[in-house]
């Protein structure tokens, strides 16, 4: 996750911004958010909770992608489920795990439940946009 953060930061900074790079990142994003999913699976979260949260997320971060296609690249909302919130509950249940707990199915309700709203609102913050756009 660390290096998730830095290498579009070094990018920029070097100037060394490319649509390749853009593109590769995001394949990366849901490479690693498949992980997450997974993961939780494992830890005894159920798949339909993970599964939901993981398409909700998905739907998310793909309206924000088609958007920018479009030309809308700041489309001016920051939802309760960003890509470190989704890292920071993975992080919880392994966290609780190496203490004994095991908050695996209730940190999956709440990742569901936050994402499901986080794509709704990304669809209601597009929709005008796109509806005024020419495309």
């Amino acid at each position: 996750l660390a290096a998730d953060g830095l290498d579009g930061t070094l990018a920029i900074i070097t100037g060394r911004v490319s649509k390749w790079g853009a593109a590769l990142d995001a394949l990366a994003d849901r490479i690693v958010e498949a992980l997450w999913v997974y993961g939780l699976f494992l830890l005894g979260a159920p798949l339909e909770m993970v599964v939901l949260a993981w398409l909700a997320a998905y739907v998310q971060e793909y309206m924000r992608a088609r958007a920018g296609g479009l030309g809308f690249h700041n489309i001016g909302v920051v939802t309760i489920a960003e890509r470190p919130i989704r890292a920071s509950m993975v992080f919880i249940v392994l966290i609780a795990r190496a203490v004994g707990l095991d908050l695996s199915f209730g940190i999956s309700i709440i990742w569901a439940v936050l994402q499901s709203i986080s794509a709704f609102t990304v669809f209601v913050t597009l929709r005008p946009l796109l509806r005024q756009s020419q495309r």
